[in-house]
């Protein structure tokens, strides 16, 4: 009865063992999803992008049509599973709903002028997957209007990154010849960021009314990798008498 005892306690730790990697298999071994990096600090007040005093800068073209583009850096403290990438962009004077219709984005493991290379992305594949109005609007000091509605433009991405420091570029088409994104709007003004910007042919530092470098909005979503540790199991040796 004892022998019968173990050999069922065996099937039990096989059938456990099988269920845990069917499950890891299932999710990959990753926690749940979730927004890895959020650098959308664009919308400082209710339903407002509000420039401080002095600031003149509307936004930054991202316009494909004119082979302009724009990159931020960003940091992975973990190695991560991203799904998609939010970056967010207005055409002056369009409606709430959203003109974009493409977005073209690419990861370097560097700044992209600075020896940096793409690890994932082109300039070619249309990665859209949903794009909407974020319910706020781009505006200069105290002048409040609602001529340039900013929307979500999502990319479909599915990529593993190791833990590092990584760049984000991009650039969007529209049925609007002419958009921009806005930058994000930090308490100090003076907050300096790492955007930068490709038009003429190079890359440079994207500047407020050239002077302060700005900082672009953008989310990063996927998942933390995560393991999932298996209980620790009672060494047969040890049991003590089992029946059936």
């Amino acid at each position: 009865m004892e022998r019968i005892g173990q050999c069922n306690i065996v099937r039990s730790i096989l059938f456990f063992t099988l269920v845990m990697l069917i499950l890891l298999s299932a999710t990959r071994n990753v926690l749940a999803a979730s927004i890895i990096v959020d650098e959308a600090k664009f919308c400082n007040e209710p339903g407002y992008s509000h420039m401080h005093y002095g600031q003149g800068t509307y936004g930054f073209s991202c316009m494909k049509n004119k082979n302009h583009a724009l990159g931020d850096m960003f940091e992975l403290p973990v190695r991560t599973r991203i799904s998609s990438i939010e970056v967010f962009a207005y055409a002056a004077n369009s409606t709430t709903e959203s003109p974009f219709t493409g977005t073209y984005i690419g990861i370097y493991d560097g700044r992209p002028d600075q020896g940096g290379k793409a690890v994932w992305g082109d300039t070619t594949t249309n990665r859209l997957i949903a794009t909407d109005f974020t319910g706020c609007y781009r505006i200069l000091f105290n002048t409040y209007d609602t001529k340039r509605p900013i929307m979500r433009v999502e990319a479909e991405v599915d990529l593993i990154l190791e833990a590092g420091t990584y760049w984000l570029v991009y650039a969007l088409e529209s049925t609007y010849s002419v958009f921009f994104t806005p930058p994000n709007v930090y308490a100090d003004p003076n907050t300096a960021g790492t955007a930068i910007q490709f038009d003429d042919g190079g890359w440079h530092p994207a500047k407020d009314e050239n002077t302060v470098q700005a900082s672009i909005p953008f989310r990063i979503l996927g998942d933390k990798m995560g393991f999932v540790i298996m209980p620790r199991l009672r060494q047969l040796s040890k049991l003590k008498h089992q029946t059936v």
